[in-house]
């Protein structure tokens, strides 16, 4: 108990020194010259930013509590639990490698978006699992889509930002991708005291599905870009 304990008081300090950066950022950002960024950056910085804080709260709980799915759910332990890790590292490995080849392919925005839809659908399967082998293939997919996805939103960012607001774009869009998964594994932490890891793991993965999905299908900047 004393473990657990500490883990959810590292994920409060974490989440709580996201939130008040996050609004120290608000506040100041006139002092500091970020309102460009609020007024002149087309709307795709705006939904990048939250993309990434909103892909980041519900897709990255799932390397905390794999632990719990292992041990939990699957039975596998320890040996289990490296063995589901390895084959998120390997799906990533093969995404980072892919997204290189890509290079400035057009329709990346959707590519992102899709992405994005694939690993919600593969990670619902892979936490709603109770056979190992079959959790270790669906992971690797889980990998290669959140790399793809995650990969080709930040370079987007970087390649799109105007050469006067760059670093002040990628700071605040650093906060969300950052500050995102700390509070997401602190909310789920609560949640599976009462629901159980694969529900809410299932849940965080379906959610992030929907809105990639509804982001897709829509007009947006995002799918245009």
């Amino acid at each position: 108990m004393s473990g657990l304990a500490g883990q959810i008081g590292l994920m409060a300090l974490e989440a709580a020194f996201a939130a008040v950066l996050l609004l120290a950022l608000f506040r100041a950002r006139r002092v500091w010259g970020l309102a460009p960024v609020y007024t002149t950056v087309a709307v795709f910085y705006y939904l990048a930013t939250l993309l990434a804080g909103t892909a980041s709260f519900l897709a990255f709980p799932l390397i905390t509590y794999l632990p719990v799915i292992a041990g939990d759910v699957l039975k596998t332990g320890a040996e289990g639990y490296s063995l589901l890790l390895t084959s998120v590292g390997v799906g990533a490995i093969v995404g980072a490698l892919t997204t290189a080849q890509r290079g400035h392919a057009a329709g990346r925005g959707r590519l992102m978006l899709a992405a994005f839809t694939a690993f919600g659908v593969l990670t619902t399967a892979a936490v709603l699992s109770r056979w190992q082998w079959l959790s270790m293939l669906l992971l690797v997919g889980t990998g290669f889509m959140l790399t793809t996805a995650f990969s080709t939103l930040n370079s987007l960012v970087q390649e799109m930002a105007p050469d006067a607001l760059r670093g002040r774009v990628l700071s605040i869009f650093g906060v969300a991708f950052r500050g995102g998964g700390p509070v997401g594994s602190l909310l789920a932490g609560f949640l599976i005291r009462s629901a159980g890891a694969p529900v809410v793991m299932a849940a965080y993965a379906a959610l992030l599905a929907a809105i990639s999905a509804a982001l897709l299908l829509r007009d947006s900047e995002l799918r245009k870009a």
